[in-house]
């Protein structure tokens, strides 16, 4: 793709994860990926506005395999983003073994985050250091002496280097920045909500060295870094179409998930039968990025798209209500493989009087008007064969009438109860049917 980033330098991969945080992951090479060009196309765009692209598209996804992966640091803009070479895949599914390993990197990092406050962000005063972060990112002082110091040399991601003063004094006494941190303010137009990042890296010849870098307030605040418009990623997406070999460009923000996803992932998502009043979790970052929390909701509608370049994609099907909406702002709608689903805590069964007490097991279950219906014989269009017949219709149109109103059918009936461990459901001919628990 031509833009600026075709100019911006590779950067060290164990820093450039650190500052993206844990809560991005970057497929390694050999492995086996869905790509989504509607995500792909909202980092240039919104999501309303990828929606309505006139695109001629067989499937909504397309299976790739990661030809390479390089990570990169945009000077200009100051934002990480990768570069991730795909090869469109065949029938990757019909594989007795997949290509993929764990795609969390080895980091031989230790990091420290904090989120600047007015004084810090004071382009004429100092960086107030804690007290954990010195202990665990600078070399020691000397507290023997009255007012122990020292110059330290921090790396920028791209390689330059910057000197600070750091002290400990004051009253209480503390730990501070000096000499050189207004300088470094000012160059990286730092402003009080910005996070500033100091890294400790061991390299090989067993010698500490130290790194700064930081994060926008809005996580690399605007919409596209790189300079590259929508225009150029409909270019990849023909050549993903045909088959040919393409590059995607991602920089990695809040509320814009991953758009080339591991198939273990989605495959896994497919399995559940999505549905209103469903309750789910999903992963997010702590404030200092370094550890994943999670926040909970409950899906609220199950919407896709009827007709289109994106008919039947899965992509943000989900829309839930979160518990904590303040935590995940602009993210109401998810994909399946972003979220995990929470069960229900199974209500207490009433005990049955001993006049009407049923056999746990019978010959004649069905003639009894209980019917066992075991997994396999279930006809509802599963995630997971909407998934095979995407990609495997040869150009075939989806009927997705057919799909959601098999859910519905799937849906019909009165009430249920568990017994024995099964879920038995009474359904419109007053009669009870079942499915087998699934553990």
């Amino acid at each position: 793709m031509a833009s600026s980033s075709s100019t911006a330098p590779r950067i060290d991969a164990a820093i450039w994860h650190t500052i993206v945080g844990a809560a991005v992951k970057i497929p390694p090479p050999n492995s086996d990926v869905y790509y989504f060009p509607q995500g792909h196309l909202e980092q240039y765009d919104n999501p309303a506005a990828a929606q309505n692209y006139n695109i001629a598209l067989d499937h909504p996804v397309i299976p790739c395999r990661v030809v390479s992966v390089g990570l990169f640091y945009q000077p200009q803009s100051e934002q990480p983003f990768a570069k991730i070479l795909l090869q469109p895949a065949i029938n990757p599914w019909r594989q007795q073994q997949r290509n993929n390993q764990n795609d969390d990197p080895k980091n031989d990092i230790v990091s420290y985050w904090k989120v600047l406050t007015p004084s810090d962000a004071n382009n004429g005063g100092g960086f107030s250091v804690p007290r954990a972060c010195a202990d665990s990112i600078f070399p020691r002082l000397d507290f023997t002496v009255d007012r122990p110091a020292q110059s330290l040399i921090a790396k920028d991601p791209v390689g330059n280097a910057w000197e600070f003063r750091h002290i400990y004094r004051g009253t209480p006494r503390r730990h501070l920045l000096t000499t050189g941190w207004s300088k470094y303010v000012n160059a990286k137009l730092l402003v009080a909500g910005d996070t500033v990042i100091f890294m400790r890296k061991n390299t090989s010849d067993r010698r500490d060295e130290l790194f700064v870098g930081f994060r926008r307030s809005g996580k690399y605040g605007g919409n596209n870094g790189g300079g590259a418009d929508a225009s150029e990623v409909m270019e990849e997406i023909k050549k993903a179409v045909k088959g040919m070999a393409f590059e995607v460009v991602y920089y990695p923000r809040v509320g814009l998930p991953d758009f080339v996803v591991r198939v273990e992932r989605v495959e896994e998502s497919s399995e559940i039968q999505w549905g209103e009043g469903m309750r789910v979790r999903m992963d997010r970052e702590t404030e200092d990025s370094t550890r994943m929390g999670f926040v909970v909701g409950t899906i609220k509608s199950v919407l896709r798209a009827a007709s289109g370049p994106w008919q039947a994609s899965p992509w943000r099907m989900l829309q839930v209500a979160w518990d904590e909406p303040n935590l995940v702002l602009n993210m109401d709608r998810v994909s399946p493989w972003e979220v995990e689903h929470v069960p229900c805590e199974p209500h207490p069964l009433p005990k049955l009087p001993p006049a009407k007490k049923l056999k746990a097991s019978s010959p004649d279950r069905r003639q009894q008007g209980i019917q066992i219906r075991d997994q396999s014989e279930n006809q509802t269009l599963s995630f997971t064969q909407l998934l095979t017949r995407i990609i495997e219709s040869n150009g075939d149109d989806i009927d997705d009438d057919d799909y959601v109103g098999q859910l519905e059918r799937s849906n019909v009936g009165g009430s249920s109860f568990r017994l024995f461990g099964q879920d038995i459901e009474t359904g419109e001919n007053g009669h009870q049917a079942g499915s087998s628990s699934r553990k």
